[in-house]
């Protein structure tokens, strides 16, 4: 019905910004190499530290909209196909922390205190969204 290609629709936009989101990731991550270890880009290199943490935290917040749209189907999946959604909540949960790792690693070498906090309050805000998320998949498919 209608709601079920809403759903398919919104998958499909979610599954196209994530592939979109995979290669920025990529993109940043060579321009950020391409000037590793020269001093005299310090500057250039602190904003390409920038980019290479907003990526993978764009990364955490469509993980959280995708366990939101996983969430909207508790009832509405059929018997065969609700443990999907335990395991989508089980790998989106996994695929987070790996996000959030990589912010992790990005703020780490940054001069901009004030961002890495934001950043950090950001993933922190995610990262309680996504756990009461995962956790009501979880119950939710026994």
């Amino acid at each position: 019905g209608q709601k079920e290609k809403s759903f398919a629709a919104q998958a499909q936009t979610i599954r196209k910004d994530f592939l979109k989101l995979i290669q920025r990731d990529e993109y940043e991550f060579k321009r950020l190499v391409a000037i590793y270890g020269d001093p005299s880009q310090k500057n250039v290199y602190q904003n390409r530290l920038r980019n290479c943490a907003r990526v993978p935290q764009s990364i955490c917040e469509r993980i959280v909209n995708s366990l939101e749209l996983a969430q909207r189907q508790i009832g509405r999946t059929g018997g065969w196909l609700v443990s999907d959604l335990k395991e989508a909540a089980l790998i989106l949960e996994a695929a987070f922390y790996s996000s959030r790792l990589n912010v992790e690693v990005n703020l780490k070498e940054m001069d901009d205190e004030e961002f890495k906090n934001l950043a950090r309050r950001n993933l922190s805000k995610l990262e309680k969204d996504m756990g009461r998320r995962v956790t009501l998949l979880k119950k939710a498919v026994r």
